[in-house]
């Protein structure tokens, strides 16, 4: 949707994980195992993701790089 420099650099909010779909990710979030990116920013981010991100969160599995550790939201751009 849009270059992660510019997706870095633009106006953001959080939204939770669940109402994501369909908006453009204004961060990384990367789950361990396996350490590959879910969403990266700029992106936008699919139904898809958000049903694999709600599972990672019910298993408790390690995610880096989001601003809400516990995964309830999402950086979105504004």
């Amino acid at each position: 949707a849009m270059t992660p420099r510019r997706a870095w650099l633009s106006g953001q909010r959080a939204v939770l994980l669940r109402e994501a779909a369909g908006l453009v990710s204004g961060e990384l979030v990367a789950v361990y195992p396996p350490g590959i990116a879910a969403i990266y920013p700029g992106e936008e981010i699919t139904p898809e993701v958000v049903e694999y991100l709600l599972q990672v969160r019910a298993a408790g599995l390690h995610c880096q790089g989001a601003a809400d550790p516990a995964l309830r939201t999402v950086r979105v751009i504004d």
